[in-house]
């Protein structure tokens, strides 16, 4: 149409079907522009997709971290006593009965188990207040922790010549935000064997799982 217009063509000048070079220009025009505008759309929705793709990635992330952190002190007790984790990912669907990695009672190998407290001092767990249950916890997650500790200090003292000793600590520090009952509380807990610590361990993430709704069954 444009060399047409050069040479001098009429643009008004119609065609056996009654068509303009102008009318064709026009219908032309409003082709390109459809199909540019068909492709701005599916570039838009290409672009909402992957948005919203990863925005549900970003989403799963941060819940499956929110849930790794809510089980952060009962995953330290299972990886003591049965050398795993539980699978939480399994657990969001499944209910709480995957969030919770307990020793088997009647298992040879977990003598932790074996050295179970008495029925009694299970009972007197039960009992206790929701709050002073929750430090118990937390004094045994720093207990578990000096422990650890010390093993690979005392790992590398075996492997170093340096004096890696003086960095022990038989006994968790006092705290000033801490009550003097608590303070010996903790500092006891550092004169239990491995069988008796892995054994209130053991107790104390049963209790832990009975309060977030795992029925006996299901242990």
């Amino acid at each position: 149409v444009e060399l047409l217009l050069v040479y001098g063509a009429s643009p008004t000048l119609p065609d056996g079907r009654g068509a303009t070079p102008i009318s064709i220009a026009e219908r032309m025009q409003q082709q390109q522009q459809q199909q540019q505008q068909q492709q701005q759309q599916q570039q838009q929705q290409q672009q909402q997709q992957q948005q919203q793709q990863q925005l549900q990635n970003s989403l799963a992330a941060i819940r499956q971290s929110l849930v790794e952190a809510q089980y952060e002190l009962t995953d330290r007790f299972s990886l003591y006593l049965c050398g795993r984790q539980p699978t939480h990912q399994l657990g969001v669907v499944a209910g709480a009965a995957l969030h919770f990695l307990l020793p088997d009672r009647g298992d040879d190998r977990s003598p932790e188990k074996a050295a179970s407290a008495t029925k009694e001092g299970r009972v007197r767990l039960a009992t206790l207040p929701d709050r002073v249950f929750q430090e118990l916890c937390r004094d045994l997650y720093d207990e578990l922790d000096r422990r650890d500790n010390n093993r690979i200090v005392q790992q590398r003292c075996r492997q170093a010549t340096s004096a890696f000793g003086v960095l022990e600590l038989f006994f968790l520090p006092l705290s000033p935000h801490y009550s003097s009952t608590r303070n010996q509380g903790r500092q006891k807990l550092g004169r239990l064997s491995g069988r008796e610590f892995g054994a209130i361990l053991s107790d104390s993430l049963e209790e832990a799982a009975r309060r977030c709704g795992l029925q006996p069954s299901e242990m």
